[in-house]
């Protein structure tokens, strides 16, 4: 089975680890009502609180980062804290938040229910690592699915913020979701949201679990580039090129004016011969691959990506693809045999695609997220199920 690409998305958060006491008050837009029972937190960490009685709220030793304002009948309201002021109040008027599906009018789509799309749905959201599997959604039939047969696109909405158990990480997460789709067509998948991370459990075996989803991950590879610690952190880059099969698009075409002439030939109840060679030379060609990859034998370095600094933060960018392999251990069984592959592990390999140059900070988050495309070991192991918050240490 071969394994989808994924965008791999973290929606940003600002670098730094200062830390202010954010106050202030939440209230209904025009009405000027207050709003309890609101989650106030910043976002992929732990720090977050809700609203009192009065829609007033107070966030101590909040770091730096987007600052979300989460409620369920109401539109997610963002404020991006910055470092440089010990105190902040804030104002906050929430809109009633609309059914997003229920708006879009694309021909072509049909709405959808979870015993269709349900366990797709929490493959590519939560995954199918062993930690992945262990979570929980436990509100279900918040989730909306639309089926757009012209694109061959399945999109997700959430009426509500996600509720998800990791009894294996030892996190309780509150995810508000932003936006899901998969292409079917160009082997896709993309997410984001908005989430905060309450510990469940601190016992031994749950802060094994994070070490583990932590080492060789995402997050884990943001910080060496950050800190220029690649080599040190068990990463090791290398530049990759994906060659076309020139020759087979070329017999590909040669095979669609053939079968053309034979169609028109067919119509006109006229002889169309074939050369058995011809069609012989047609099966061999189309048995290869569609492409060649040629690997760079150098490692790169973290001056070789980074190509700017933009205060605290680094800007990253690489044409074609980088590799990424660490080799501070192997691969997990349950990865092999989701691609179908019957051999021993090997390190783990990634393989990284760029847009436009991605912005990173000291926490390991970046930006933007839609534009980096991962394929290989992380299309499998980076979901929801293995996600660990932005103020993690192991």
């Amino acid at each position: 089975m071969k394994y989808w690409a994924i965008l791999l998305c973290c929606l940003w958060v600002n670098s730094g680890k200062a830390q202010q006491l954010i106050t202030g008050k939440v209230i209904i837009k025009g009405a000027g009502q207050p709003v309890p029972g609101v989650s106030i937190f910043i976002n992929n960490t732990s720090a977050g609180t809700i609203t009192k009685a009065d829609g007033s709220f107070q966030l101590t030793n909040a770091p730096e980062g987007d600052l979300i304002v989460s409620s369920v009948s109401y539109e997610t309201e963002v404020y991006a804290v910055k470092p440089g002021r010990q105190l902040l109040n804030l104002h906050f008027e929430l809109r009633p938040r609309v059914k997003e599906l229920e708006n879009i009018t694309v021909g072509g789509s049909i709405t959808e229910t979870w015993e269709k799309w349900g366990a797709i749905f929490m493959e590519a959201f939560l995954g199918t690592t062993p930690t992945g599997k262990r979570c929980e959604l436990k509100n279900k039939k918040a989730v909306r699915f639309r089926y757009y047969k012209n694109e061959n696109i399945l999109r997700a909405v959430a009426d509500e913020p996600l509720k998800i158990v990791n009894p294996r990480l030892g996190y309780k997460i509150q995810y508000d979701l932003q936006d899901f789709q998969i292409n079917f067509n160009e082997h896709r998948t993309y997410y984001a949201g908005y989430a905060l991370f309450r510990s469940s459990s601190g016992r031994g075996v749950v802060k094994q679990g994070r070490r583990n989803a932590y080492y060789g991950s995402p997050l884990h590879f943001m910080r060496a580039v950050y800190e220029h610690r690649l080599d040190e952190e068990g990463f090791r880059l290398r530049k990759m090129v994906r060659i076309p099969n020139v020759e087979k698009e070329r017999v590909k075409e040669v095979r669609r004016k053939i079968m053309v002439l034979k169609n028109e030939a067919i119509r006109e109840d006229r002889p169309f011969i074939e050369s058995p060679d011809s069609v012989t030379y047609y099966n061999k060609i189309m048995s290869q691959a569609d492409y060649k990859d040629a690997y760079d034998t150098e490692h790169m370095t973290a001056d070789s990506i980074i190509v700017a600094g933009n205060g605290a933060n680094r800007v990253l960018y690489w044409n074609d693809f980088l590799v990424v392999t660490y080799i501070n251990d192997l691969e997990a069984v349950e990865y092999l045999k989701q691609i179908g592959e019957r051999r021993d592990p090997l390190y783990p390999t990634s393989f990284l695609q760029l847009r436009e140059p991605l912005t990173i900070n000291s926490q390991g988050n970046w930006t933007p997220p839609k534009e980096l495309i991962s394929s290989g070991y992380w299309s499998w192991s980076d979901k929801v199920g293995n996600m660990l918050p932005l103020d993690y240490e192991p």
